[in-house]
């Protein structure tokens, strides 16, 4: 994923329970790998790409798994992209327990 961000990629972040505000690309790639990194197995339930003038969009519903317990999770996410995404801004509701 690093070769698709740029060495001084902005990602914000709203998320329950912290805003994020970090630069570059490790930073943004070690906050996704704590996400979604682990032992759990994942399931795409829903996804869509548009653009939103000059920014590309795109949301996306996962069925997660781990320890036993299912959860899902829902992002939308904003890019700027020159070469490579400079800015990354997130929304997510959070890992939300299966049917609650």
């Amino acid at each position: 994923m690093a070769g698709y961000l740029d060495d001084e990629v902005r990602f914000r972040a709203l998320t329950p329970p912290a805003q994020l505000d970090l630069t570059g690309p490790d930073a943004v790639i070690e906050k996704l790998q704590q996400w979604f990194g682990g032992d759990q197995e994942f399931a795409v339930l829903d996804a869509e790409i548009g653009q939103v003038g000059s920014r590309l969009s795109m949301r996306w519903r996962l069925r997660v798994h781990s320890g036993g317990v299912s959860r899902v999770v829902e992002q939308h996410v904003f890019v700027t992209v020159a070469k490579r995404i400079v800015i990354f801004d997130l929304l997510c509701s959070g890992f939300q327990n299966e049917g609650s």
